[in-house]
């Protein structure tokens, strides 16, 4: 989800708007995303516990629906979550299952979306690789804008186009990165 930075609050209350209307509507699979998507915007905005409760609600009616999908992205927005409130062995954890159920899923975004949420973390024990990878994805035309505006803030280099990212090859160095922790 693309959030540009000025417009969050806006967006916020959009978004707590059109989910008591899907509320309303009983649009079970509305309501998932823009949960997903408020969840995103609170811990952008750092509302901690706004994001928590937030996640909650996603569980609840991830819980009591049947094929609705929303569940590697709660793993995803609980991963940040936890590393945002420093209970990062609980992070890590959860980073895992993020990691699996992203596999499971298939969607490469979601694998560039766990590198970026746990590269600060991962940094203590490959920096090199960690800026490499950051490099790599704010210079692939492939990924999401957003993505690669938030590897770029978050240390990859603003000279040169790097090579392109390659998934398979990130999602197993996660993987060997997360097993290690």
């Amino acid at each position: 989800m693309y959030l540009p930075e000025e417009d969050l609050y806006n967006l916020h209350r959009e978004t707590a708007d059109l989910l008591a209307a899907s509320t309303r509507a009983r649009d079970t699979k509305l309501a998932v995303g823009l949960l997903i998507g408020q969840a995103r915007i609170e811990l952008r905005l750092g509302q901690l516990r706004d994001a928590q409760a937030t996640l909650a609600q996603l569980d609840e009616i991830l819980t009591h629906s049947e094929g609705v999908e929303g569940e590697t992205e709660r793993l995803l927005i609980q991963t940040e979550l936890l590393y945002a409130r420093g209970r990062t062995p609980q992070a890590r954890r959860t980073a895992t299952v993020a990691l699996q159920s992203s596999i499971q899923k298939g969607n490469p975004w979601d694998i560039i979306e766990l590198f970026l949420i746990v590269a600060g973390d991962l940094r203590g024990q490959a920096p090199a690789h960690v800026v490499v990878t950051l490099n790599t994805i704010a210079h692939d035309g492939n990924v999401h804008f957003d993505q690669r505006r938030r590897a770029q803030l978050a240390g990859g280099s603003n000279s040169g186009p790097g090579s392109l990212l390659s998934v398979s090859s990130l999602q197993a160095w996660l993987q060997e990165q997360l097993d290690r922790l």
